[in-house]
């Protein structure tokens, strides 16, 4: 959501000046390795300036090139990058590494799709749900799925042919897809985009400690927002880079914030009575993940007084101690091991080291063909 919100600002600022953004590309499908994946965007610029990245500094130099071609002909524009192939890395002038094949959609901004494209964005940046963004890159036959369409679908409001089970199966695995949809008419190519919301991080206790979590966390793109019962600690100048600073008692807190199904809870008070009390507003809630700094012992005295209450005391979104183990010491160290558990569990993942993982570092895409009778 990141990269979506700084395109559409870019766009935003540049479209009256004098140069103006000219062209969009999109990663729509990833065969093999590649640096990013389907989903990715670059918003180029008619003096070789762009926002966002479609590679890892491999691709953009070409999709320049070819976005001044697109903006001449008007017409969106499907390329394809070789990665395995030899040839394909010289031509580029660059030593590919990736050993993957990569499709890119190049839009013109002057095309009606483009600005659909952009409207879609828009919506998306605005919900604080998951959806799935439909981009057809790839046509053949009298189909009327016209390239370069981009629209959100859901169950209700799917487009034609596209089946309902390919949008419920890209909602319900959380990962974006590729559909071939063949009828009698011809095929259409087709990204099913898995967007989720911007996520939100809650942190509740406004020490010194909750300063570098915010850091971080703010670079990631992520909506912070701190709170604490003490007037002191939440004075905003003390957090420039929160989406907001919220005095609240500890039981107030929640029912106010209104966590949901892409919210982090990370508890940073060192104060045992205030993380109870706020624990027990959270465990009703849709709240995802729910972190707890301090020992193990904290939270199993926290336990015993759940269970005195008759409230449950096992729930898998309680993280307890809070973090990776990293070896984390100082401030600084300690935010780094919260902010990347919370990544790891909202992109369910568990967080050890690359060189051990004997499969891929991505999952692979989702890609098959469905065949529809109209």
């Amino acid at each position: 959501m990141k990269e979506i919100k700084a395109i559409l600002e870019a766009y935003d600022r540049a479209v009256s000046s004098e140069a103006p953004p000219v062209a969009l590309a999109t990663v729509v499908h990833v065969r093999g390795s590649s640096y990013r994946r389907p989903g990715a965007r670059m918003l180029m610029f008619e003096r070789g300036r762009w926002i966002g990245a479609i590679s890892g500094g491999c691709l953009e130099g070409d999709a320049l090139r070819r976005a001044q071609e697109v903006t001449r002909s008007g017409e969106p524009r499907l390329v394809t990058y070789d990665t395995t192939n030899d040839a394909d890395a010289r031509s580029l002038g660059v030593g590919l590494g990736c050993q993957g094949v990569i499709d890119v959609l190049i839009e013109p901004l002057v095309h009606p799709a483009a600005q659909q494209h952009l409207d879609s964005l828009r919506t998306l940046a605005e919900r604080r749900e998951a959806s799935v963004l439909a981009t057809v890159f790839r046509t053949e036959g009298t189909l009327e799925l016209p390239l370069a369409l981009h629209q959100l679908v859901s169950r209700q409001e799917p487009i034609a042919p596209l089946s309902t089970d390919s949008i419920d199966e890209v909602l319900q695995q959380e990962r974006s897809a590729v559909r071939t949809f063949t009828t009698a008419e011809g095929s259409a190519d087709v990204l099913l985009e898995y967007v989720a919301p911007e996520l939100e991080v809650l942190i509740f206790g406004a020490g010194f400690d909750a300063q570098p979590v915010v850091t971080l966390a703010h670079q990631l793109g992520w909506r912070v927002v701190v709170t604490d019962d003490c007037v002191v600690h939440v004075a905003p100048k003390r957090f420039p880079e929160a989406s907001c600073v919220v005095y609240a008692g500890r039981t107030e807190a929640v029912p106010q914030l209104q966590p949901g199904r892409f919210s982090a809870a990370v508890l940073l008070s060192h104060n045992y009575e205030y993380d109870l009390a706020v624990l027990r507003t959270l465990l009703p809630t849709e709240v995802a993940y729910i972190g707890i700094l301090g020992p193990r012992k904290k939270w199993e005295r926290m336990q015993d007084a759940l269970a005195a209450e008759g409230a449950p005391t096992e729930d898998p979104r309680i993280f307890s101690p809070i973090g990776l183990d990293l070896g984390a010491e100082t401030p600084e160290e300690i935010a780094l091991s919260i902010v990347a558990e919370i990544q790891a569990f909202f992109r369910k993942r568990t967080g050890g080291m690359l060189r051990n993982k004997t499969g891929p570092i991505h999952v692979p895409i989702d890609s098959k063909n469905v065949e529809l009778s109209l």
